[in-house]
């Protein structure tokens, strides 16, 4: 069970498999495909705790093993660039409290997977907020307190559904704001839901706030890369047996 924020985020994934068919989940955008032998199922969840949350817990159950989280991530840690991928080896709250899950051994499967492919995957402990960490401050602290090298909104909260229902956890994002970036504070601009435009709402953003443009002009470019990423990850994952080694992994025994 794969889960995505935003449209753009479960995109990649959705280009890379196979048998790409849409099948419903109440209150969400969710897909059935196939990777290789394995069945997959993709769950759009929309941005925050709550969300993902109720989109891991309608989701649960049918024989799933691994929950996979993905998508992007702020860093934290000053040696992560736009495009860089983490796998996250621990999760914290904002306030440093770990985050139940289920398990390290299909985390230690993918990493190994993912060596042998020559994909680098940034491993370290990840911390999940409630509200975007947009300042440099912020961010920095966050690393020199936590000891968290990315961070994100909707992991600690799928982790902790998978712990309770005895499911393997594994993230894995791409880092798209460096820690010495400050975001731009977009509101529901920064969603491109995929029903609508987003045009609209952000042409309404940079015309009450002109002096974001180079901001938006700035995350856009390194979105960019950062959607190459996910992409040529999960190119890899679906033709080179990586659902299959996670999937070995989490088996019982």
């Amino acid at each position: 069970m794969i889960f995505g924020a935003l449209a753009w985020e479960v995109r990649p994934v959705l280009a890379a498999l196979d048998q790409v068919h849409a099948d419903p989940l109440p209150g969400f955008r969710s897909w059935c495909a196939r990777a290789g032998d394995v069945t997959v199922r993709v769950v759009r969840t929309g941005i925050g705790a709550r969300r993902a949350e109720a989109a891991a817990r309608q989701a649960r159950g049918d024989g799933t093993r691994v929950f996979l989280g993905t998508g992007c991530a702020g860093g934290l840690s000053p040696g992560l660039a736009p495009g860089d991928l983490v796998c996250a080896t621990s999760l914290v709250d904002a306030h440093g409290r770990p985050v139940a899950a289920s398990g390290t051994r299909c985390g230690v499967a993918l990493r190994r997977w993912a060596a042998a492919r020559g994909l680098a995957l940034h491993a370290g402990c990840c911390v999940s907020v409630t509200e975007p960490l947009g300042t440099v401050t912020g961010k920095v602290e966050m690393n020199r307190t936590l000891g968290a090298i990315a961070v994100d909104m909707e992991a600690a909260a799928i982790g902790s559904v998978a712990a309770a229902t005895g499911v393997e956890f594994i993230g894995v994002r791409t880092i798209l704001d460096p820690v010495d970036m400050a975001l731009p504070d977009l509101g529901a601009a920064g969603d491109d839901g995929g029903e609508a435009s987003v045009l609209r709402p952000l042409v309404t953003h940079v015309l009450r706030n002109p002096g974001t443009l180079r901001e938006i002009a700035r995350l856009a470019a390194m979105r960019r890369v950062a959607r190459g990423a996910l992409e040529h990850f999960f190119r890899v994952f679906v033709d080179d047996g990586g659902a299959a080694a996670i999937g070995a992994a989490a088996a019982p025994g």
